[in-house]
């Protein structure tokens, strides 16, 4: 592979990784906003947490948070190209 050729195929990997860690934080966004509805014995504590940390686009979070739903779509991705 040609230096160009890595280049392309590093950048096109980590807009793939983007792409599904944006998707896996909708998906965990709207499971745990359910959660919060069903479950009362879920603490203050995590609630605040769950809102002021993690409840907004995956664009605004921080890259610690983005780096939680990175490794899940890395997972996902990697499964999906296992073939």
């Amino acid at each position: 592979m040609k230096k160009e050729e890595i280049k392309n195929y590093i950048e096109n990997q980590n807009e793939i990784i983007e792409l599904v860690s944006e998707q896996v934080h909708n998906h965990w966004m709207i499971w745990a906003k359910e959660l919060l509805q069903s479950e009362p014995n879920i603490s203050i504590e995590r609630r605040t947490r769950w809102k002021d940390e993690c409840f907004m686009d995956y664009k605004d979070l921080s890259e610690e948070m983005k780096n939680l739903d990175r490794k899940f779509a890395t997972e996902i991705v990697k499964t999906i190209f296992k073939k």
